[in-house]
């Protein structure tokens, strides 16, 4: 039977940490290089980003500009994304620039959409968008993906892009 001192020991624990911590610094610069600085270069390039983040989790964070198309701005970030890490992107998040009122109206926005999903009523669902827009000085856009409903509300300087899972049928959780 081996017997260890305390050194021996103490020894294998630095040269564990040391390891540990080189193997870290490679995957931090791999994921650093590879990943998240082509990744955030390639968004940025994308027709109304105006600023682009990427977490260590990989949530993609962007800024877009007022007249952006949510729908097709969206979609490409979700496709460059995955073309680069090799996956989706765990969460994309628009910031946008509503004012008060649009993030009131926020809650509204979501039982009209879930109503228009569970009914399958999609243009009284956008009408009622609509009305709801114009009642508040407001313009709105809402778009139908594959998998998304996009909306976007716009006044003077201020605009609010909102993308929700589709549920056709009001499917889902």
């Amino acid at each position: 039977m081996m017997k260890f001192s305390v050194k021996q020991v103490f020894m294998i624990f630095a040269v564990f940490i040391a390891v540990f911590a080189v193997l870290r610094g490679v995957q931090w610069i791999y994921l650093r290089s590879a990943i998240r600085s082509p990744l955030m270069q390639s968004i940025s390039r994308i027709n109304g980003v105006r600023q682009v983040q990427v977490s260590p989790q990989g949530i993609v964070t962007v800024s877009l500009s007022k007249d952006a198309n949510l729908m097709t701005t969206y979609e490409a970030i979700d496709n460059t994304s995955t073309q680069i890490t090799g996956h989706n992107p765990r969460q994309i998040i628009i910031r946008d620039h509503a004012s008060p009122t649009m993030n009131a109206m926020v809650n509204t926005l979501r039982l009209i959409i879930a109503q228009g999903e569970a009914t399958g009523q999609y243009v009284a669902m956008n009408k009622s968008i609509q009305t709801l827009a114009k009642d508040h000085h407001m313009t709105a856009t809402v778009e139908l993906g594959n998998h998304h409903i996009f909306v976007s509300l716009q006044s003077q300087n201020h605009w609010l892009d909102q993308v929700m899972p589709l549920r056709l049928g009001g499917g889902g959780a």
